[in-house]
């Protein structure tokens, strides 16, 4: 793995992911330590530091399935801790040239008052710390002001208005127009949004040159008959043509070249990224962690009018589950 710093790259070993281990954790750990968790296959029982276990994180073993989700999900882990104090380490060598961490202007764009509290949470929940809010309200008898109110609660929140006549393309435009920091995220008001979400897709501009980062692979959680599955599971940590729409982050200079569409009600994030490939833009998918499509019953409610069943079919099945959050939140 590589890690970017003003143009260079610098080299980071990478994280071993041999098929012949299996990690076995304890139910109250704070701090993921690779060598101390893994054990060959078939081995029962592993002795564990009982010193140490006040700085493992918490895993509820209830809530999450063996196998590859359970070794992703360490693998992560690790992967967050190594590339971060790697980068400290840098940081600190060059102390004479100032390594700022770049802000992100996290955009919002809804129609919907009962999602206000979904997204006031999901952006002051990130632990990414240099961060906006920009919400643009997109229905007319919206009380704006009660939104702004909300948001007197933070000093890094705007509440902006389009009339409902207009499109969500440009809706998005016009909260990109009010941004202040150098890269742009985009958030769904009905979805969720990991603490470490916003974290872990900074971290994919460090050691990659890509210009968009997203999530090809990614969990849904389909509310009416709680079943959490996952799509695309071979769409992680590689470059692509493919992210959800809702995961968009890219640098405030593709925005600067490409626009989402006006002309239409629907599809504006589909076309927005075939007009970034067909400007050259690297797109990179993270890991599936630390975000779910939220699937409510009424498949009339969301953008893409695809029915539970029929996406069912193209996704693998985690299970049923009523608390999807301590599934996906690594």
């Amino acid at each position: 793995m590589k890690v970017k710093i003003n143009g260079n790259f610098y080299g980071i070993k990478p994280i071993n992911k041999e098929g012949n281990w299996e990690f076995i954790y304890t139910e109250k750990m704070e701090k993921i330590n690779k060598d101390d968790y893994l054990l060959k296959k078939n081995q029962d029982k592993a002795s564990v530091d009982n010193k140490n276990r006040k700085n493992y994180p918490k895993i509820n073993r209830k809530k999450i399935s063996q196998g590859k989700e359970l070794q992703d999900r360490i693998s992560l882990v690790n992967k967050r801790k190594r590339l971060r104090r790697s980068i400290h380490r840098y940081e600190s060598a060059k102390k004479h040239k100032k390594l700022e961490k770049p802000g992100v202007s996290i955009i919002t764009c809804t129609n919907r008052h009962q999602f206000k509290e979904n997204i006031f949470g999901n952006f002051h929940n990130q632990k990414y710390d240099i961060k906006e809010l920009i919400i643009v309200l997109n229905k007319n008898d919206i009380d704006i002001s009660e939104w702004k109110k909300k948001a007197s609660q933070y000093n890094n929140i705007k509440i902006l208005r389009l009339d409902e006549s207009q499109p969500l393309g440009a809706c998005l435009n016009f909260a990109i127009s009010e941004a202040k920091y150098s890269y742009i995220s985009k958030f769904d008001d009905d979805d969720y949004y990991a603490p470490e979400y916003l974290g872990d897709i900074m971290d994919c501009f460090k050691y990659t040159d890509a210009d968009i980062v997203g999530k090809g692979s990614f969990y849904i959680y389909f509310e009416e008959s709680k079943t959490l599955a996952v799509n695309s599971l071979s769409r992680e940590n590689c470059y692509t043509n493919f992210i959800a729409g809702s995961t968009i982050t890219a640098k405030k200079e593709v925005f600067e070249k490409v626009k989402f569409v006006t002309d239409r009600v629907g599809g504006s994030d589909t076309q927005f990224k075939k007009d970034c490939i067909a400007n050259h833009f690297k797109i990179y998918t993270a890991d599936r962690f630390n975000y779910v499509a939220h699937r409510r019953p009424n498949a009339q409610e969301h953008t893409w009018k695809i029915a539970d069943k029929e996406w069912l079919k193209t996704c693998k099945i985690i299970g049923k589950v009523s608390d999807y959050k301590g599934h996906v939140t690594v």
